[in-house]
């Protein structure tokens, strides 16, 4: 059985152009996932977001088995940074959401407080 190549075999001294091919159609996935994660986000839409989850972690075991040792060609940095760029945006709105979710809470401890001293 052939496994698919990865991150790892694309990299050395000598270019493996299906294998970079291999490489830049999981980026491609990559890419395309994390941008219906983050549109999702920005709508809202947390569930669709963690269900993105496992396909994601997937993805990235499959493209990146091992550390990177050696620099990727550049049409391939240029994704991973995409992908990079795409994964820190979706961070902040996951950031933006448990902090406005927080507020929600102090503000629903303040109301229940208030109502107790009310009744009290």
């Amino acid at each position: 059985m052939t496994l698919p190549p990865t991150a790892a075999d694309t990299l050395g001294p000598t270019r493996h152009p299906e294998r970079e091919a291999s490489l830049e159609a999981r980026l491609d996935a990559l890419i395309a996932l994390s941008t219906e994660r983050l549109n999702a986000a920005r709508a809202g839409d947390w569930e669709r977001v963690q269900a993105g989850e496992p396909e994601r972690a997937a993805l990235i075991r499959a493209a990146f088995p091992e550390p990177l040792s050696e620099t990727l060609p550049e049409p391939l940095a240029e994704r991973l940074q995409t992908f990079l760029d795409l994964d820190r945006q979706l961070l902040e709105q996951a950031r933006r959401r448990l902090d406005a979710l927080r507020q929600e809470r102090l503000d629903l401890r303040h109301a229940r407080k208030a109502a107790r001293h009310y009744q009290g």
